[in-house]
């Protein structure tokens, strides 16, 4: 029997989660929850399930087996915790999973006591141009000895009213992805801005050093008024660089350039499709929380630097 998946958070990527649940073969989208419940009945229609204003109620009622939750940053691992507690066998909570590393470890401790696997949303680990830099970077060695890794993700600030700046909102992806590329940092150096004002920042360059002596480099903002998503990797016998938007990866060398053929397929699709699977095998999902933990670490320590100004060892 396929299985059953509900949603929390009835936004704009929840909607996304939604569709792309009612679009997968292998899965029953049942129910989607949202506190604004004439917006939940509105997705509701439009992907042919039920519509609560309530989630508790909604997992009391519809007993899915697979949950996404996709709430306000500030909220996920508040709602997750409260997810586990019910029947379900695996929960997907949207990057960053909390903002504290204390409600990680919270919601760890409490799944793993209640047997329900959870998965980060680390959704750019499933971007087939990603899963192919890593394969090249690191499997390949067709750029020789990395050296360097510069990532830029920017674009205008959405306006969300959301309690996080950019780095938690945009620059985590940057993180998780060089994170798996060459392991957690042993050093960090930040400069964070809030040109626009305002609680939050909307401008980070963010230096780190890996152990294996590899540099990486993020920059990201909301002040951008386009949209980029890139990321290039510089070795000694070449460079690789990847847009994230449309997969399209070139591998750069002296002689010339690379265009490896490359099929467009939607990142969503492939993350939960991925936990579906783990969940039906019963096997540790492909992100897990310690990911997220290390994940949060990193960023929090970004901007820890960027207060003492000064190189934060991680």
């Amino acid at each position: 029997m396929d299985p059953r998946c509900a949603v929390i958070g009835a936004g704009w990527f929840g909607r996304a989660h939604c569709r792309v649940y009612r679009d997968l073969g292998e899965a029953q989208l049942v129910a989607v929850a949202d506190a604004d419940y004439p917006r939940a009945t509105e997705v509701a229609k439009l992907y042919g399930c039920k519509a609560y204003d309530d989630f508790h109620e909604m997992l009391e009622r519809e007993k899915p087996d697979a949950v996404s939750v996709v709430v306000s940053p500030q909220n996920l691992s508040k709602v997750a915790l409260e997810v586990v507690d019910f029947d379900v066998k695996g929960v997907l909570v949207e990057k960053p999973v909390a903002t504290r590393l204390e409600a990680i470890s919270e919601l760890s401790s409490k799944s793993r006591k209640n047997g329900v696997s959870v998965m980060p949303g680390f959704i750019e680990l499933f971007n087939p141009c990603i899963q192919k830099l890593e394969e090249i970077v690191a499997k390949s060695g067709e750029v020789g000895q990395p050296y360097v890794a510069s990532s830029k993700r920017i674009g205008r600030n959405p306006k969300r009213g959301w309690e996080i700046g950019v780095l938690l909102d945009l620059g985590i992806h940057e993180i998780y992805v060089l994170r798996s590329l060459f392991g957690s940092p042993r050093r960090v150096f930040c400069q964070i801005k809030s040109f626009a004002g305002g609680n939050n920042e909307d401008f980070v360059n963010l230096l780190l050093e890996f152990n294996n002596g590899v540099l990486g480099m993020i920059e990201t903002n909301w002040i951008t008024p386009i949209g980029i998503r890139s990321m290039m990797v510089t070795g000694s016998e070449g460079s690789v660089e990847v847009d994230y938007m449309t997969q399209e990866l070139k591998i750069i060398k002296k002689e010339q350039t690379i265009k490896p053929h490359s099929v467009f397929e939607e990142p969503l699709k492939r993350e939960l499709r991925a936990f579906l699977e783990s969940i039906e095998k019963g096997n540790e999902p492909p992100v897990n929380l310690k990911d997220a933990e290390e994940t949060l670490r990193i960023a929090l320590a970004a901007i820890n630097s960027s207060k003492r100004d000064e190189v934060i060892t991680v």
